[in-house]
């Protein structure tokens, strides 16, 4: 809901989309059994500051990369991945648990 109120207003990726990653990176760690680990509070402060490129860089191409490492450290400390080969394997994991939840195709 957050999203569809502040992003279609905003004419690049800014301010708004922080915020948008903001609530939605909280809801995800607050639901996490992880939460209180130390590797998990340390990606999620990395994450953190690479999402904050969205505001102090200008150069859309830096920011894309740097939202996109946030999410596999987020997904890596989501799950416990220690080995960058287990925190792209995480961020498969999470893509691949949302396609197996997806109805779209069960018969009615």
């Amino acid at each position: 809901m957050l999203a569809a109120i502040i992003l279609p207003a905003q004419s690049s990726m800014g301010l708004g989309l922080l915020l948008v990653l903001l609530a939605a990176g909280g809801v995800i760690l607050a639901g996490s059994v992880r939460r209180r680990e130390p590797w998990t509070m340390m990606l999620a402060v990395t994450s953190l500051a690479l999402a904050s490129l969205l505001v102090l860089r200008a150069a859309e191409w830096v920011t894309v990369l740097a939202v996109l490492a946030a999410a596999v450290l987020a997904m890596a400390g989501l799950t416990g991945a220690l080995s960058f080969g287990a925190m792209v394997a995480a961020m498969a994991a999470w893509v691949l648990a949302a396609i197996r939840g997806c109805h779209c195709w069960a018969t009615p």
